[in-house]
This record gives C-alpha cells, sequence and structure tokens, in this order.
C-alpha cells in the first residue's frame, strides 16, 4: 500500500511472510518500522515485536542497521539497548547486498525458533 498525505509523506507496507511485516516510515525509504508476531510454541508466543531499520547511505552495499524496541532476549541482540549485533547475526555478518529486509527479518524469526526456550523479559517492556 501506498499512502500520499497533503504532507507528502509514504507509507509502504508489506507483509509477504506470515508473522513478519515491515512498513517505511520517510518519502526516502531510509527508516522502517518492522515487526514480527512470536513464533506459537515457544516463550515468543503471543507477542507482538517491533523493530526500528535504517538503510543508510552505504545500503545496499553494507547492511541496514536495525534495533528491537520491544524487549527481547535472543543471542544476536544487545540486551542494554536492542541493537542487532553484526557480528553475532549470521545475515549481517556475512552481508551480501541480495540480502533483503524480509529475509532479515525472516533471520530474527529463525533466531527466535532456534531459541525457543530462552528466558524473556516481561512482555510488553521496550528499551
Amino acid at each position: 500500500m501506498i499512502h500520499l498525505s497533503p504532507t507528502v509523506s509514504i507509507t509502504v507496507s508489506t507483509k509477504l511472510i506470515a508473522n513478519i511485516e515491515f512498513t517505511a516510515t520517510d518519502q526516502t525509504f531510509t527508516n522502517w518500522n518492522g515487526t514480527i508476531v512470536g513464533p506459537p510454541n515457544t516463550k515468543f508466543d503471543n507477542r507482538i515485536y517491533f523493530i526500528a531499520i535504517t538503510c543508510g547511505a552505504q545500503y545496499p552495499d553494507a547492511p541496514m542497521t536495525a534495533k528491537f524496541t520491544s524487549k527481547i532476549n535472543i543471542p544476536s541482540v544487545n540486551q542494554n539497548n536492542g541493537t542487532i549485533e553484526p557480528s553475532k547475526f549470521p545475515l549481517f555478518k556475512n552481508w551480501n547486498r541480495e540480502t533483503t529486509m524480509e529475509k532479515m527479518l525472516a533471520g530474527l524469526l529463525a533466531e527466535m525458533k532456534a531459541n525457543k526456550n530462552l528466558a524473556q523479559p516481561a512482555d510488553g517492556d521496550m528499551y
């Protein structure tokens, strides 16, 4: 969906994989909001996780930056600020320009599934 308002803001919303959605929050397509619905039968079940994504000047030659705004406990996320650590997240560590936002969010969902029994912060806690 593309929406043009009198202030010329553009919203693009995409839902290609179940439980994953991302939306542009500015007209330059630099800043995005990602949403992941926690996978069933895990400690993430029935929770919605929000991620702020920035596609910087070097993107797609360099990875986007991403930061959970919802508190989450998975190995690739810095527990102090929610930032996805490039050295700990395989898609950022082994970056190639074919990696899309959808693939990045799917990678985080896969990490949730792989760590399904990790204790999680209280539902609704934010960084």
